[in-house]
């Protein structure tokens, strides 16, 4: 029961702060990111979210964490949730991760 209320969570998450880079960030570097995943810890205190860009990933992530009390008021008037989790957010970087075990694994056949 409580994982799914988690999952319920982390979904909404993912959508509102993905609306939110979209369409009310001023900065553009990090505007460009794409959401990929929202970990919430079990207490519903605190949220991972996990982001991609483009280009300037360091630059736009420093950006996103620096704008983060903005986006944590947005989502408190979008989000039914008695408290909004603190939010961190971090350069997803499996599709790196994926690209280089592929190019390892070529090497090896």
């Amino acid at each position: 029961m409580g994982n799914h209320k988690l999952s319920k969570y982390e979904k909404h998450l993912h959508a509102h702060i993905s609306e939110i880079m979209l369409m009310e960030l001023s900065n553009k570097t990090a505007a460009t990111g794409t959401v990929t995943s929202v970990v919430m810890n079990n207490d519903y205190t605190s949220a991972v979210v996990f982001v991609t860009f483009p280009k300037n990933a360091n630059e736009a992530i420093q950006e996103l964490n620096s704008a983060k009390g903005f986006i944590k008021s947005q989502l408190a008037r979008k989000v039914e949730m008695r408290k909004v989790p603190e939010l961190e957010f971090k350069i997803d970087t499996l599709l790196e991760d994926i690209n280089k075990l592929e190019t390892l694994i070529d090497k090896v056949n």
